[in-house]
């Protein structure tokens, strides 16, 4: 049976470095995929990825709960492909490419108007996500991209679940008051 990342966690504490390594191996793809969502699938999303476990690994001993190192260790990911986006001026702006799109058959269904019209609201919602503030863009791509329950993102951020609900009530309003335009005639509910 394998060792919990509890267990390794305190294991690389207590001085096995290379216990640290099962944990890489057990996470590398859910971080590759936290830093994707920022960056896109690219170099840079790699280089994040292993920033954030440089990161992890030098801050481990100041890991609370290490029963919630994956969480954690997802929250330091995000933050380090968030600062290098907005190093890069271009947090949440990379183009979506779909096969119809890449050279692929073409899809005898596809229908180019809507396909524009998909765009263009993709790009106002990131547009929209990418104005609010920090705290609340940064609770509400862990939440509605990465489908991160509300315990997890209070782990990875340091935070309480009251205050990540507060401020995706916070993000959400403040969403519907830049999209409201775009969301006009929509059903209730949907943001």
């Amino acid at each position: 049976m394998e060792p919990t990342d509890e267990e390794l966690v305190r294991t690389v504490l207590a001085g096995n470095r290379e216990a640290f390594s099962p944990l890489v191996r057990r996470h590398q793809d859910a971080v590759y995929s936290v830093c994707c969502h920022f960056l896109g699938q690219s170099e840079e999303a790699k280089d994040a990825a292993q920033e954030a476990f440089v990161r992890a690994y030098g801050s481990l001993a100041r890991l609370n709960e290490p029963r919630a190192f994956g969480s954690w260790l997802r929250g330091i990911a995000a933050h380090v492909a968030l600062d290098l986006a907005r190093q890069r001026q271009r947090l949440l702006a990379r183009p979506e490419i779909d096969a119809s799109e890449a050279g692929a058959s073409p899809d005898p269904t596809f229908d180019p108007e809507r396909s524009v019209t998909a765009r263009e609201t993709l790009r106002e919602v990131r547009e929209a996500i990418d104005s609010l503030p920090q705290a609340y863009r940064l609770v509400a791509v862990l939440r509605f991209g990465l489908e991160m329950k509300y315990c997890e993102i209070a782990h990875a951020l340091g935070i309480t679940e009251g205050a990540v609900e507060v401020r995706l009530v916070r993000a959400r309003r403040m969403l519907r008051e830049k999209l409201s335009p775009m969301l006009a005639g929509a059903p209730e509910g949907a943001v």
